[in-house]
């Protein structure tokens, strides 16, 4: 990936100082909007150009050949894509605005093993939860399935309410048994199930909420 942006210099009486970039001079940038980006593949065998995709903002993500012929990289527009190694052809382009855990994880792993690094680290205490919602009617008795099941989905709500409401997390739900019958759409709480005993999320939760929210932990113990 390349960097198409362009800079004028000029020269003149400048001081260095450790640790910040310096041109002996000064420089202005092109405005934003003339930023742009290049994906570019050359022949090997002789330098000449094979193709190139042009992105509307700089590329400044690495770029990941495979041996399937398919090349994947990112873009500052928030765009995932994957680019036909032959042609450049795009074959998939997926806005990500967020990030993707289930393909970043491993990414992340790697960087804290290899380079010592911090990709990502909590700010403080939790902001938002993915509280419990039924799909259908729920009996009492009934044991609730798992994330992609049939009995129940996850929706974003604040911390601070699902605190305060005593709201199921999505990610305890699975095993939890029902202790009264539950409305389709209706939100599932803490004193609506019975958690599964010695059950490992359940316990690193209790521990996050008796350093979170000590005063809100639910009442039925997990």
């Amino acid at each position: 990936g390349s960097v198409d942006w362009c800079t004028t210099f000029s020269l003149g009486e400048t001081r260095y100082t450790p640790g910040q970039l310096f041109f002996g001079g000064s420089y202005t940038n092109d405005p934003d909007e003339k930023a742009q980006g290049w994906i570019r593949a050359y022949d090997a065998t002789n330098g000449a150009d094979k193709w190139s995709y042009k992105s509307d903002l700089p590329v400044v993500a690495g770029v990941t050949p495979t041996a399937g012929g398919v090349i994947f990289s990112g873009e500052l527009t928030g765009n995932f894509i994957a680019l036909d190694s032959a042609t450049g052809k795009v074959l998939y382009s997926f806005y990500t605005g967020w990030h993707l855990t289930s393909l970043e994880v491993h990414n992340s792993i790697a960087r804290v093993a290899l380079l010592k690094d911090v990709p990502i680290e909590p700010l403080g205490p939790p902001v938002v939860e993915v509280i419990t919602i039924s799909k259908r009617s729920l009996k009492a008795g009934e044991t609730v399935d798992g994330i992609g099941g049939f009995m129940t989905y996850g929706v974003c709500e604040t911390a601070a309410i699902q605190q305060k409401d005593r709201l199921l997390p999505m990610g305890l739900a699975e095993g939890c048994r029902l202790k009264r019958n539950i409305n389709k759409d209706e939100a599932i709480s803490w004193d609506d199930v019975i958690p599964p005993t010695n059950d490992l999320p359940h316990q690193l939760r209790a521990k996050q909420d008796a350093k979170f929210a000590p005063a809100r932990m639910p009442a039925t113990s997990h």
